[in-house]
């Protein structure tokens, strides 16, 4: 049975759930990430909380048996953060078809102001599935929430950090006595610890300001530096400023390659709607390759979730300029060639080093970890999950 959530049932409504069901308090990281309120606040509002998944050109080729004798179930998905480029190919999925060829009506809500706690409500059931980052899982999972991972979807991380020009931000070293812009978020802040790390420095060598956005205090010059994505803050900077700097994640840092997020859900849940998320998973597989094997299809996606109405997260242009920046990040590799890349598929290797790192003693993201079957489980990536055809 699926929870159907309207629009006026929001996260935070769901976080209360789980504080008078379960007891359970939420993950205490204190200032919370809130991109959604600062572009709310600037006339650049999200996406309503419901979207309706509907199809103009339905498509049943590469489907896993058509929907001619299946009901449709709906499943509710708890987005990372606003309708962006890098979820946006859930909304090519719904226009082509795929969903519907599966059986699957999809409603979209839009996530709390703190996104770690995205694990806690998936895991607990408040919502079927959502996208999670590897990180904030550990930190659900340390707390007793039954969440796991079932599906690869972003497999490279897109972060890094951004600066102005001026500023002279061009290596880690230049940030020792600067002021940093960060976000209150196990992951960031994990990043930041093993970056100093590298080089010989503590975390406290630079000052931390947490911010709920990044992208004003590094325009308007406020702080040395910040944290942020390349398809997001570093060309939010570039576009307002026109003289942004790059530095990416780097793995000589020591910053192993987990996922930018993965598909989760609630051990109940998968036990109970194997097919359903067998389905599910084949239908997002064929949404990311559609996405990223066409501008038209990028286009049209961009266009619906994020840069028309009064919604608007953006022009188009500036859409498919994040997209141009984030599409790589949907394989392990530069070179993949998305005709032919296994999709879905979770890599063990990744995920132990992310297990080894989280507990070192100069990131501590959680005290112990337990074993990797707890996280993950590729039981549900079919082989037309990973070689979709579209």
């Amino acid at each position: 049975m699926t929870r159907k959530i309207g629009p006026e049932q929001d996260a935070q409504s769901l976080i209360n759930e789980v504080t008078r069901d379960h007891g359970l308090p939420m993950l205490g990281l204190g200032n919370a990430i809130s991109r959604r309120r600062f572009l709310g606040a600037t006339g650049a509002v999200a996406l309503g909380a419901v979207a309706a998944g509907c199809s103009s050109s339905p498509s049943s080729s590469g489907g896993s048996g058509g929907t001619s004798k299946r009901s449709t179930t709906t499943v509710t998905v708890m987005l990372d953060l606003l309708p962006s480029p890098d979820d946006a190919w859930l909304w090519t999925g719904m226009e082509y078809g795929y969903f519907k060829d599966e059986g699957i009506e999809i409603k979209t809500i839009l996530p709390p102001a703190d996104l770690a706690t995205i694990p806690v409500l998936v895991g607990l059931g408040k919502v079927d599935v959502g996208f999670g980052s590897p990180p904030s899982m550990l930190l659900a999972r340390n707390r007793g929430v039954p969440v796991i991972g079932i599906a690869d979807l972003i497999p490279t991380r897109s972060d890094g950090i951004v600066s102005l020009k001026t500023k002279h931000i061009n290596s880690l070293h230049d940030l020792v006595g600067k002021t940093f812009a960060n976000y209150n978020s196990p992951d960031t802040i994990a990043d930041m610890k093993q970056a100093m790390h590298s080089i010989g420095e503590p975390y406290t060598a630079v000052t931390t300001q947490f911010t709920e956005y990044t992208t004003p205090i590094i325009t308007a010059g406020k702080v040395d530096a910040g944290f942020g994505l390349k398809f997001g803050e570093y060309i939010e900077v570039e576009n307002y400023t026109g003289s942004a700097s790059w530095i990416p994640l780097s793995n000589t840092w020591g910053i192993p390659p987990f996922p930018f997020y993965s598909l989760i859900t609630s051990e109940n849940f998968a036990h109970a709607n194997g097919d359903l998320l067998k389905r599910f998973i084949v239908a997002c597989m064929r949404s990311i390759k559609k996405y990223v094997l066409g501008y038209g299809a990028a286009r049209k996606a961009l266009t619906t979730c994020c840069s028309t109405g009064p919604e608007s997260t953006g022009p188009i242009d500036v859409q498919m300029e994040k997209f141009d920046a984030f599409q790589v990040s949907f394989y392990r590799s530069p070179s993949d060639n998305p005709a032919t890349y296994t999709y879905g598929l979770q890599d063990a290797n990744d995920w132990k080093a992310l297990l080894n790192w989280a507990i070192e003693p100069w990131i501590q993201i959680v005290p112990s970890v337990q074993p990797i079957h707890n996280y993950i489980t590729n039981e549900f990536v079919t082989a037309a999950a990973k070689n979709p055809v579209i």
